[in-house]
């Protein structure tokens, strides 16, 4: 139960003892691993049920890997995508199916219902009946699916216009995503309140909660603060005529990879945006600071926490900046890193 600074290996026994992982999802205090085998696995907080276990043995935290009950709906299910919202978990069958568990204050389980958390894995219908899914998201209290004809669904809370249905309401089963008529989504990420969603084409799409411009659409009020959006909008400035490759949304704040080079927007209060000083944040997509370690490097995938990024690059080197309260940033002394630092591995 303590933290660490560097990173440390998963204890690879019982129900990971002997697999090979396929991919990984964190929640706000628990984490869920995808097996090759198509199976799933969690462990850390299990408060409001959001380990999936068995629901006659659930203990209150597993600080071991254990194995998501996988009889009722999930009997006989290979899963090929997991998703970790705040306190629930949505994963993604080989046929395009969506089962979710845990908390479901605000619907976010999109089983027709809120309210008591649920322990164990449930089918999630509606819209997306005859729908194939290929991929899920989850947020602080909302959950996404990307469908194999670019679609976005979402449901759960939508006090910030999270759910992109054009309302600011809460839904407990899955809405369509509006304004998005004739383009192909091809991936999404969310954090806490705000979406971004990628298209076929390279461009950035976002809605959701824009407190410090996490939007990147300059839009903003007489005090600075940028004015949420319940549908989405396009991200512009100097990512107009990129072509992006990937993005990530951060508590407050968004990346986008473009030509090997990370763009950065939202709030900065712990230097996340790698802008080279902390406070302001930007209502626009502006360029990472490449003054230091990632000057003539090569940026291959990006990724975003509540206040802090990485990035790593062609050459297998990470990089982190933002905030490193909790050491999140693999031993690079403990205080926060304003510019891209390469991470002690």
């Amino acid at each position: 139960f303590t933290s660490a600074n560097h990173p440390v290996p998963v204890f690879m026994r019982g129900a990971l003892d002997g697999k090979l992982i396929a991919a990984v999802a964190g929640g706000y205090s628990h984490t869920l691993a995808l097996t090759t085998e198509g199976r799933v696995d969690a462990w850390g907080s299990n408060a409001q049920r959001q380990l999936g276990l068995d629901v006659a043995t659930q203990p209150g935290q597993m600080t071991f890997p254990a194995t998501v009950n996988n009889s009722g709906v999930m009997a006989g299910k290979r899963i090929v995508s997991i998703a970790a919202g705040l306190d629930h978990s949505l994963v993604v069958d080989d046929a395009g199916r969506v089962f979710s568990w845990g908390d479901n204050l605000l619907g976010e389980l999109g089983i027709g219902s809120s309210g008591s958390p649920n322990p164990v894995p449930q089918q999630v219908g509606g819209l997306l009946a005859g729908k194939k899914v290929i991929q899920v998201a989850a947020g602080h209290s909302n959950s996404y699916a990307l469908t194999d004809l670019g679609e976005v669904f979402a449901w759960g809370g939508g006090l910030e216009g999270d759910l992109g249905d054009g309302t600011f309401a809460n839904r407990s089963t899955p809405v369509a995503v509006t304004g998005l008529s004739g383009v192909f989504i091809s991936s999404l990420s969310v954090r806490v309140y705000h979406v971004l969603a990628l298209s076929s084409t390279g461009q950035v799409y976002a809605w959701g909660d824009n407190l410090r411009g996490a939007l990147g659409n300059n839009n903003f009020d007489i005090h600075g603060d940028g004015i949420d959006s319940n549908v989405p909008v396009l991200v512009g400035g100097v990512l107009a005529g990129e072509v992006v490759t990937a993005v990530a949304a951060g508590r407050l704040h968004s990346l986008a990879l473009a030509g090997g080079k990370v763009y950065a927007w939202g709030g900065n209060n712990a230097g996340q945006l790698g802008n080279g000083a902390g406070g302001s944040g930007n209502h626009v997509a502006l360029p990472v600071e490449l003054a230091g370690n990632l000057t003539g490097k090569t940026v291959t995938h990006i990724g975003a926490g509540d206040e802090f990024s990485a990035a790593s690059t062609k050459d297998n080197e990470v990089f982190v900046w933002g905030s490193n309260f909790s050491d999140q940033l693999a031993g690079v002394g403990g205080i926060n890193q304003v510019l891209p630092t390469q991470a002690d591995f």
